[in-house]
C-alpha cells in the first residue's frame, strides 16, 4: 500500500511542477505546440497536455519509472524469494 500511496503522490508532484512551469513558459512569451485534425475542445486540451510533458525533465521521467516499475519489481521479487513456489 505505501508502493502506491508514492506513485500517487509522485504523479501528483510532478503534476504539479509541470503545471508551474508550463505557467511560467507562457508568462514568457512560450506558446504550446500546435496539433491539428482535431476540434477545438481536444485540441486545447492535447496542447496543454503536450505542453505540460514538455515541461518534465528526463530526470523525473527517470525517477517515476523507476517508482512505477521498480517498487512493484522489488516488492514481487522480495515476495517470490520468501515464498518459493
Amino acid at each position: 500500500m505505501a508502493s502506491i500511496g508514492l506513485m500517487i503522490s509522485w504523479s501528483r508532484h510532478i503534476y504539479a511542477l509541470a503545471e508551474t512551469r508550463r505557467i511560467q513558459a507562457i508568462a514568457q512569451g512560450e506558446t504550446a505546440p500546435d496539433i491539428k485534425g482535431v476540434s477545438n475542445y481536444e485540441r486545447a486540451e492535447l496542447m496543454e497536455s503536450a505542453h505540460r510533458a514538455s515541461k518534465v525533465t528526463s530526470k523525473e521521467r527517470w525517477i517515476g519509472r523507476a517508482i512505477y516499475f521498480g517498487v512493484p519489481a522489488v516488492i514481487i521479487s522480495v515476495y517470490l524469494s520468501k515464498h518459493p513456489f
